[in-house]
């Protein structure tokens, strides 16, 4: 039987770890990024995203101060004995790693923090076998932060763009 507290410590530990350890495949891919880009400016932000990665490896401090919605790959073997129900156990490991971090979830109704970063989404994959294996990934929200969609006609032109990107920020 695959126990509720290990389902809920391992996500707890995965959902703490991943806001100051990348995987070494990726440090890798942006340690040759820098190495071969030939733009200074370009090759700078790399150098400085790899010591910020270094560094909060070395600290066990988050590398951005966006630590994301949690979301989760469950793969769940089709005969798998699991204690309690398996979300509840993923959103308390959430809501335990997430104690220590930013929390930026929010209630979609109500548009209130929830204070813990529940709930976390959640992907369940059937497969066959007994096993349980949970991949987590932290999904920042920088991107959604302050973006706007503006359709221009080309006609427009430069004057079209100069007014809505002024209309946006304001």
């Amino acid at each position: 039987m695959i126990k509720k507290s290990d389902i809920i410590q391992k996500v707890k530990e995965a959902a703490y770890s991943i806001s100051f350890q990348v995987d070494s495949k990726t440090c890798g891919l942006l340690l040759d990024a820098e190495s071969i880009e030939s733009n200074p400016l370009s090759r700078f932000a790399l150098n400085i995203m790899n010591k910020n990665l270094e560094l909060a490896l070395k600290t066990r401090i988050p590398a951005c101060q966006d630590t994301g919605m949690a979301i989760i790959f469950a793969s769940v073997g089709k005969d798998a004995d699991i204690e309690g129900d398996i979300y509840d156990s993923i959103n308390e490991g959430i809501r335990q790693g997430y104690v220590t971090l930013r929390k930026s979830v929010l209630d979609p109704i109500t548009r209130k923090n929830t204070g813990d970063n529940t709930p976390a989404v959640i992907y369940t994959e059937l497969v066959d076998g007994t096993s349980l294996r949970l991949d987590i990934m932290a999904k920042g929200f920088g991107s959604e932060n302050m973006s706007a969609l503006i359709m221009l006609n080309p006609s427009d032109g430069i004057d079209g763009i100069i007014n809505a990107v002024c209309n946006t920020v304001n």
